[in-house]
């Protein structure tokens, strides 16, 4: 399987995911969830199913096919339940109800690019972790994030969408080192806007950090 016949929160899950232990990476932020939120939202705007209205509200498009993708479904439906809310406002809010990586993870099984394993944690807690089971997916889209940067042709909107949100998300892989910072960071701004959606989780993730940090700040104010 190719990389580009996962959609972008497949794609956002396996730069997350540490390939033999199964589990999320010690890189991905607080709220790599919310990335995953972004990133599906990003995948059902791409295909059609969703819109953006004047005012950043997200719009189900009626009439399209569903989804295949389960998850994809699931938010689909989220979003149809409760019309209105922006973007951003649901990349924040959707892991509170979906249990993303778990789920995207269980479609990554089904396409046999994971693998589930059962275990415990200290003999007591109960765990499922999946380890890479395909790693010809991940190490082209790897392959196509680094061209990304290299080229100056346009990038396919899937995959400037999945770099934004993977750069916000703290599991965008390393560049080559011939890529300096004026060109990443001019590069990322442009992929922040490859669809409205993607940049609104970017959004979504940078408020939460700043909140965290502002928040951080105050508690180690003297009385």
């Amino acid at each position: 399987m190719k990389h580009h016949e996962l959609n972008i929160a497949e794609q956002l899950l396996l730069l997350g995911l540490e390939d033999r232990k199964g589990t999320l990476s010690w890189r991905a932020s607080a709220w790599f969830d919310y990335g995953l939120a972004g990133a599906c939202l990003a995948e059902l705007y791409r295909i059609g199913a969703i819109t953006v209205g004047k005012k950043g509200e997200t719009i189900v498009v009626e009439g399209q096919p569903q989804p295949s993708s389960p998850v994809l479904a699931a938010v689909l439906e989220k979003l149809r339940e409760t019309p209105g809310v922006s973007a951003r406002a649901w990349a924040a809010t959707l892991p509170n109800s979906l249990e993303l990586v778990h789920d995207l993870a269980e479609e990554l099984v089904r396409k046999s690019v994971l693998e589930r394993h059962e275990g415990r944690v200290l003999f007591l807690f109960h765990r499922t972790t999946y380890p890479l089971r395909d790693a010809t997916p991940e190490k082209d889209l790897t392959d196509a994030i680094r061209a990304a940067f290299r080229t100056t042709d346009e990038v396919p909107g899937r995959l400037a969408s999945l770099i934004a949100i993977a750069n916000a998300a703290a599991v965008l892989p390393p560049l080559d080192e011939s890529i300096d910072e004026e060109t990443r960071a001019r590069r990322l701004a442009a992929f922040a806007q490859a669809s409205p959606v993607a940049s609104a989780a970017v959004e979504a993730i940078a408020e939460a950090m700043k909140a965290v940090s502002i928040a951080s700040s105050v508690s180690m104010l003297p009385p």
